[in-house]
Order: structure tokens, then C-alpha cells, then sequence
């Protein structure tokens, strides 16, 4: 590229896209050549930087055109010290140098040439070339003196063993001063084999991919040194000397060379979590017993690489042959699968590829990876319109994964064990979770003046983000199935062996099962399988002999109670907490839905509701256009939660003067003394990763998926989880057309807006931003990477639904698709007990959902305080 065709992209970029707060420049073409060329009387507005490759020079120059850098990640950072002045950034509050080459000095950098008032974030990666800059009581004097606002100091280091002269327990030794373990609680780790290198680094490590001979000692000042890498390659295992400290964890994709030839599955374990691993490499011999019993207990799925002459040893060697006898097929499975494998939809959108693509690879599963757009013209659109919605979409497939796999149990332990001195704070009420949790803080403020803290895990996607936001609020819809679990295995092993649906059949239809089952999610946790079956029985006796009337009438007299609560709830909120209008729009497209809406309107006779059928002359003249279907139903009472009702709700309690703390809980110490009132103490974690106590007296729990252990490690409660498919799209209408806050598109084909009234986007279209979501795929109780995979039946027969329904003339683009999570319990829908004293749990959330997360509030804790 010449260099006026780069200096344009670069004025564009730094200038001209107003939106744009991140820029990531990672080709092999120097960003800053030419830069003297670009002379602009405007300021850059981004504020998060990244290059590979930048000069002392090319940095001045940015600082010149930029006005608000808060984030700067350099790989390869150069300075020449003789010819440069001091620069100072007064905005820069984190700062990460990569590869730093052998002419840099990092603590001359920060003496003489960088002034960062504002700085409280530093990582350094790269090899040092002088003893003296692994040292601890250096880098001590150079944080106190030159960058005193550090709050986080990551880094990575390794110098050639031949420089170091002193002994290497004393390296680790500068390092345990109360400056590093008790001011700033910095740990480090100090791995070192004589005549090779040395490694010094901060805990957690920084590095994403490491080479390592496992013969290294390891010294730390943590009482935990294992260190997360997440890809890693191993080399020269010796199993008579593996240090007993010498630990990895979270490795995604592990690389072995050299192994020895003895070495057992117990002695690989000790060294690394081998269930966390996803991707295993043998780059040379594999013991086959290890091979076994690696396939043996690892926890989920696995791939495996290893040579052709390696996978014939281990099958010669340790089983024959025969071993494979056991898995014979018969001609009619072989052409099932050569049928389902074939199976492909013949659209060429951009999720429709997507689809086949992953049907390619998943199609004995049918769970596919979540899909998130790649069409720029959609993102600019989202970004421009829709920008207050960014926390539905998240920046990338790996972070959503990450996130959903998060894992975070809960163990609740007496009051003698807790140990830990300091109590940071002390209230009346402690609240932590999700929706149910959080509206019940909410009330308490309102209602009682409650003293309050809340506390969440905002890393987390929480189950409420799947969700449809959709108040139905009748018995009918928020009562507990009446479908029987049997029935429904029995309907799972008739389409996996002899009905299978075709994908072709649903995308023409837009019919499809939306009671379906993870199988190889079942196979991949055995460990769940007692929990499963305890609980098909429960609820099959429950679904037998429970008296469905009182049920219904119970449950219909809660949805107006909640109703009511929901009402008052947004008139105090300013009408900010529910969308405008009322009442949801549901399409009988054949005989079964029609018979279906008319069973449901004389069931809502009898709660006291109703459900309107409306003409199509109605239809045409209140939304401009006439779906396709045969009936049409409306059901007024339902309501639309904004989507991002949790942010809302958390700005109210701190508006109120409470505080709210992002943290993950991690214990439960309760109070179980003879005299007790209830109450007890937490420990919890916060973002920074320190570890904090609150005292409470009363303790609201509602944790989602994650599980919750008592003290002798038993589950407080059993759950499956039935998981739907959530989809964002954007919706394409004709001018004149309008959208009711809900379509049912059909079975549980809910189409949400996210806002009242649609975008403009052209002379002849309008533009919705809507939330999909149908299904209820039933998996194990798990956080992994595969809790965000969706049932690709259901995906596409949701969307095809959608289409079908709105007609030819509206178009639908899904930005993003993943599975959401809900739980299910023994009663089939969300309950609240109280295990001990004062201390509420909320659980089995599938029935009712956001509709009946008043009902600790509406209820249980009236009646507690009566």
C-alpha cells in the first residue's frame, strides 16, 4: 500500500468514524509510515489502542491527534533513548508492552522519557538481558518513585540462566517483602533449570501459550503456584523427577514430547488438570494404558493428534484389533447417518451457512456452536442504532464461551470453621444473584427501607439475557407442564433412531419438536445421570398425582399478585422498567394451533383473563399488514421488561444509597449455635481478585445455573436444565407496517422488541431489534464450553417460524444465536426455600421465569415478617 493510500485510512480512522473507541492494528504494514503526512486541526476520540510494532516517535505523534488514550498494548515497543524528550499522557490508565526487545530498559522508559499520572495498570512480557531487572526491591523502587498508582502489575520474564549469579531461592526471596504481600498482594513464581532459563512471573500468568521442560524447579510467595496457560506444550517428562509444586491449570490445548515411556495417567494428572484440556497433541510415543485411561475419565469431549505409527502401537500393543469388534454397525445405521449427515438446507444467508457448516460437523449431536454476525453492514447498523444493547452480543465466540462456562459453586460451612478475621462490611439484608434476587432488593428498599448490599457477578451472562422478557402472567402458560417425562423419553428415542425431522422439512414448515435432549451432553457427565433419572421420577409422580385445579388456581392467583407488583414496580422506576403496550399477538398457523388457542382461551376464562380473537380486517388495520395464519389471538394482560432491566435496577438501589459489588460468592458461613437468630458471613471474590467477608443477618440467594454444596459436599438441591435458543436479529419491515411487543409465531415462538418504535433506516424500510427464543432442550445441570450450543432444529425452525409468519416482504437477520440455560426442578417451575435460618434460595426457574420472580417477595417474605 503507498503511502497516501495509508495515510487516508489512517485519517479515517483516527478522525472520521466517530463511533469507533477500540482499534486493533495487527497486519504486516506499519501503521505510523508516512504519519507526518497526516496534518488534522481534529482529535482522535478512541480511547483502547493495540499495535504490533511502535516507536517512542510513532507514540508522540499519537498522543499529538488523540485525546482521551485510556488503553495502550504494544508488541514490540521501541525507544531510542539518546534522541527522545519526556512525554506525558495524562489519560493512560493501562499499559502493555509485549515482546520487549533487548534495547529496551524499561526502568529508563519510565524515569526519563514516560509521565503517567493516571497509570494503575502495567504488564510487561519478554526476555531481560540484566540480572539486576529480576529483581524485586528494583522494581519496588522504581513503582514507588516513578508509577506510585499501580494498582495491577503483571509480567512475564525470562533471562538465560548464564546471566544469573546468585542463588535462585534468593531471587524469589526480594520478592516476599510486605511491599509485594501485604501493600499490593502481588504473587510471583520463580521456575528455573540450571544451564537453561530462568522464568519470574506474576500470578495470574499473562502468557496465553508456553513452551516448558517439565524438569524445572518451581519457588513462589503464593501458597497456590499453579499457573493457567491456556495452550501448552510440554517437553523432556521426567516421572522420577516431577516437583511436587509443578502445576498446571485450565489448559485448553496440550502439547507432549519426550514422555517417559512409564509414565501413568495419576502422575500426568498430578501435573496438570487434565479435564479442563480440550485439544491433546502426541508428538512422540504414548504409553498405552495412558492413552486408555486418558479416554477412560476425561470428563467431556476430547480431540486427539497424535502420528499414524503412534495410533498403531497403542492399538497393537495394549488391545488388538478385537478391540474394535465392538462397535459394529448395521447397513440400515450406516444409512441413517449417511441420510443425516446429507441433510442440508438450501438458503444462503449468512446463518443458513452457518447451519450447514456446523451440521457438517455436529450432525449425530445437532448442537451447534453459538453464531454471532460477521456481516459488517449489520454490525454498523447495531452499533449505530441499537449501541445501549452491546451487552447482549458480547465482543467475540470465545468470550461468550468463556463466560458461559464460568464455574462458581457455592459451599456453605458453620460459623466455627470461618477463619479468616476482618468482616469489610456488616448488613441487615445481603442479596445476590440474578432477577429474583434482584427484584426482591429492590422491594425490600421501597417497601421496608431495608440496609442492603447487592452482590452479582456482572462477568457472567446471566440467564435473564436469554431470556424473552415476556410477562405472560397466567396459569395456563406459567404453571408447570403437564407433559409427562416419560412421554417425552419415549418421543426422544423415536426421532433419534426412526422419525428423525429433516432440516430441509423444517426450514420449508417452520415446524418443528421444541422438547428435545442433549444426548451427548448426557453421555459426556455420568456422573449426572443418577440426578437425571431421580428426577424424571419425581416429577413424573408429580405430574401423576398432583392436583392440576389447586395448581392452576394457585399459580393464577400469583401471576396477578405479580401483575400488580410488576405495575407498581415501574410506575416507581418512572416507567422505565416495562416496554410500552400491552398484550401479545399469538398465530395459529394449522388445526393443532388453532384447537390449541382455543383450549387456552377457556382456560383463561377461568383464571379471570381472556384471549381475544381478532379478524384479520382488526390486524390489517392496527399493524398495517396481516401475518400468515389462520387465527389470530391476543392476550392483553401480557407485558414486555425492558432488556436491560438489571442495569436499571442496580443504578436504582445505588441512586438509593445502597451499594451493589461485583463479586463472585464463594462460602456461606452460617450461624448455627444453639441460641441463633439465623444470619451468618460470606466470602466473596472480587474483580480484582481479592477475597472480602459480609456479615449479614439475612441472606437472599439466586445463583442460576451454578451449584450451591452443604457442608458435608452434598447438592442443596437437584436440577436439570432445560435449554432454549436465544436469538438477536434485526427486522426489516415495509413503511406502514407496525409490530405488536410480542409475536408467538406458533408453539413457544416468542419474537420480542426490544423497543417501542422501529428505526428508519431507508425510504422504504423501517428496523426492529428483536429477541427470539423457543425450545427446551434438556442437558445436565453444567457450566462448559457447550452450555452456549444450540438445539439446531429448534434454532432453525424458530427462525423459519419467524420468517414465514411476518412474510415475504420483511426480512430477518440474526446478529447473534446461542443456547440459554434454565433450570428445572421436581416441581417443574421456580421455588424459593429457606435450608436454614434466614438464609432463601431460589431454584428450578423453567416454569414461569421472569413472571414469577416476584413471588419470594409477593409471598414468602411477607409472610416471614407478618
Amino acid at each position: 500500500m503507498s503511502d497516501s493510500r495509508l495515510n487516508l485510512l489512517r485519517f479515517i480512522l483516527l478522525f472520521k468514524i466517530k463511533t469507533l473507541t477500540f482499534l486493533s492494528w495487527n497486519v504486516g504494514l506499519d501503521f505510523f509510515s508516512g504519519k507526518y503526512m497526516t496534518l488534522s486541526n481534529e482529535k482522535s476520540t478512541i480511547e483502547f489502542y493495540e499495535f504490533y510494532g511502535m516507536s517512542f516517535d510513532d507514540l508522540t505523534w499519537l498522543q499529538l491527534y488523540t485525546t482521551n488514550m485510556k488503553s495502550l498494548s504494544i508488541h514490540k515497543f521501541t525507544c531510542d533513548f539518546g534522541k527522545v524528550c519526556g512525554l506525558t499522557i495524562a489519560t493512560l490508565i493501562t499499559l502493555k508492552l509485549h515482546d520487549i526487545p533487548e534495547s529496551m530498559n524499561i526502568h529508563q522508559l519510565f524515569k526519563q522519557c514516560l509521565y503517567l499520572p493516571q497509570l494503575n495498570h502495567l504488564e510487561l512480557e519478554g526476555e531481560l538481558f540484566k540480572e539486576s531487572h529480576i529483581d524485586g526491591n528494583h522494581w519496588r523502587y522504581l513503582i514507588e518513585n516513578y508509577i506510585p498508582h499501580i494498582k495491577r502489575f503483571r509480567f512475564f520474564f525470562f533471562i538465560n540462566d548464564g546471566i544469573v549469579s546468585r542463588p535462585h531461592n534468593d531471587i524469589i526471596e526480594s520478592y516476599k517483602t510486605d511491599f509485594w504481600l501485604r501493600d499490593k498482594k502481588w504473587f510471583v513464581n520463580c521456575d528455573y533449570l540450571t544451564g537453561h532459563r530462568v522464568f519470574i512471573y506474576t500470578l495470574p500468568c499473562i502468557k496465553s501459550e508456553l513452551n516448558y521442560l517439565v524438569p524445572y524447579e518451581r519457588t513462589s510467595t503464593s501458597s497456590s503456584s499453579a499457573i493457567s496457560v491456556p495452550v501448552l506444550h510440554l517437553d523432556s517428562i521426567n516421572t522420577n523427577h516431577l516437583p511436587s509444586n509443578l502445576h498446571f491449570d485450565r489448559v485448553r490445548s496440550l502439547s507432549i514430547y519426550q514422555t517417559d515411556r512409564n509414565m501413568t495417567y495419576e502422575q500426568l494428572r498430578r501435573l496438570i488438570n487434565i479435564s479442563s484440556v480440550e485439544h491433546l497433541i502426541f508428538l512422540d510415543y504414548i504409553n498405552p494404558d495412558l492413552f486408555f485411561d486418558i479416554l477412560k475419565y476425561h470428563p467431556t469431549q476430547l480431540s486427539i493428534r497424535m502420528c499414524a505409527q503412534s495410533f498403531r502401537e497403542v492399538l497393537g500393543i495394549s488391545y488388538g484389533v478385537s478391540y474394535l469388534g465392538v462397535f459394529g454397525i448395521t447397513t440400515v445405521t450406516i444409512a441413517k447417518l449417511h441420510s443425516r449427515y446429507n441433510d442440508t438446507i438450501e438458503e444462503h444467508d449468512e446463518f443458513s451457512i452457518h447451519t450447514n457448516e456446523q451440521h457438517k460437523k455436529y450432525f449425530i449431536s445437532g448442537m451447534h456452536h453459538p453464531f454471532l454476525t460477521n456481516d459488517i453492514q449489520q454490525l454498523a447498523l447495531f452499533h449505530k442504532h441499537f449501541a445501549r444493547y452491546e451487552f447482549l452480543i458480547g465482543n467475540n465466540l470465545d468470550e461468550i464461551k468463556e463466560k458461559h462456562a464460568l464455574k462458581t459453586p457455592v459451599y456453605i460451612q458453620s460459623m466455627k470453621d470461618y477463619h479468616h478475621g476482618r468482616i469489610d462490611h456488616t448488613v441487615d439484608t445481603l442479596v445476590v444473584g440474578g432477577p429474583p434476587a434482584l427484584i426482591s432488593a429492590v422491594h425490600l428498599i421501597q417497601d421496608k427501607n431495608e440496609n442492603l448490599i447487592y452482590l452479582n457477578n456482572f462477568q457472567r451472562i446471566p440467564i435473564a439475557n436469554g431470556s424473552a422478557w415476556h410477562l405472560e402472567q397466567d396459569a395456563h402458560t406459567e404453571a408447570p407442564t403437564s407433559y409427562k417425562p416419560t412421554k417425552f423419553l419415549r418421543d426422544q428415542l423415536k426421532r433419534l433412531f426412526i422419525d428423525n425431522i429433516s432440516l430441509k422439512e423444517i426450514s420449508t414448515t417452520g415446524e418443528f419438536p421444541w422438547r428435545t435432549i442433549d444426548w451427548l451432553g448426557w453421555i459426556s457427565h455420568p456422573n449426572h445421570w443418577y440426578r437425571g433419572f431421580k428426577l424424571l421420577a419425581q416429577f413424573q409422580i408429580f405430574t401423576m398425582f398432583h392436583d392440576r385445579t389447586n395448581l392452576l388456581n394457585d399459580v393464577a392467583k400469583q401471576c396477578f399478585i405479580n401483575e400488580k407488583f410488576f405495575d407498581q414496580l415501574d410506575i416507581s422506576l418512572n416507567k422505565k422498567l416495562l416496554l410500552d403496550g400491552y398484550g401479545s399477538i399469538i398465530i395459529a398457523r394449522n388445526k393443532q394451533e388453532i384447537n390449541d388457542l382455543d383450549d387456552l382461551k377457556k382456560s383463561l376464562l377461568k383464571e379471570g383473563r381472556n384471549v381475544d380473537i381478532l379478524s384479520k380486517k382488526t390486524i390489517l388495520n392496527r399493524y398495517g399488514f396481516i401475518p400468515n395464519g389462520l387465527v389470530f389471538g391476543e392476550k392483553i394482560h401480557d407485558r414486555v421488561l425492558v432488556a436491560n432491566f438489571m442495569k436499571i435496577l442496580c443504578e436504582y438501589l445505588v441512586k438509593q444509597g445502597r451499594t451493589v459489588i461485583d463479586g463472585t460468592l464463594k462460602t456461606i458461613y452460617y450461624d448455627d449455635s444453639a441460641d441463633s437468630q439465623g444470619g451468618g458471613i460470606i466470602r466473596f471474590q472480587n474483580q480484582m481478585g481479592e477475597e472480602k467477608s459480609i456479615k449479614f443477618s439475612r441472606l437472599i440467594l439466586s445463583l442460576g445455573s451454578q451449584e450451591i454444596f452443604t457442608k458435608n459436599n452434598k447438592r442443596l438441591y437437584d436440577v436439570v436444565s432445560a435449554r432454549g435458543v436465544s436469538m438477536l436479529a434485526h427486522v426489516y419491515i415495509p413503511k406502514g407496517y407496525q409490530l405488536p411487543p410480542v409475536l408467538v409465531c406458533g408453539g413457544t415462538n416468542h419474537a420480542t422488541k426490544l423497543s417501542t418504535q422501529p428505526i428508519s433506516v431507508n425510504d422504504k424500510e423501517d428496523l426492529y431489534l428483536m429477541r427470539f427464543t423457543a425450545g427446551a432442550c434438556v442437558t445436565p445441570n453444567v457450566s462448559d464450553k457447550r452450555t452456549a450450543f444450540y438445539d439446531e432444529s429448534i434454532a432453525l425452525g424458530l427462525i423459519t417460524s419467524v420468517r414465514k409468519s411476518l412474510g415475504r416482504e420483511c426480512q430477518v437477520k440474526p446478529i447473534h444465536v446461542y443456547g440459554c440455560n434454565r433450570q428445572v426442578s421436581r416441581y417443574g417451575q421456580l421455588n424459593w426455600i429457606e435450608p436454614l435460618k434466614n438464609i432463601f434460595v431460589q431454584y428450578g426457574a423453567a416454569g414461569g421465569g421472569l413472571t414469577r420472580a416476584p413471588d419470594f417477595i409477593t409471598t414468602l417474605i411477607n409472610k416471614k415478617d407478618k
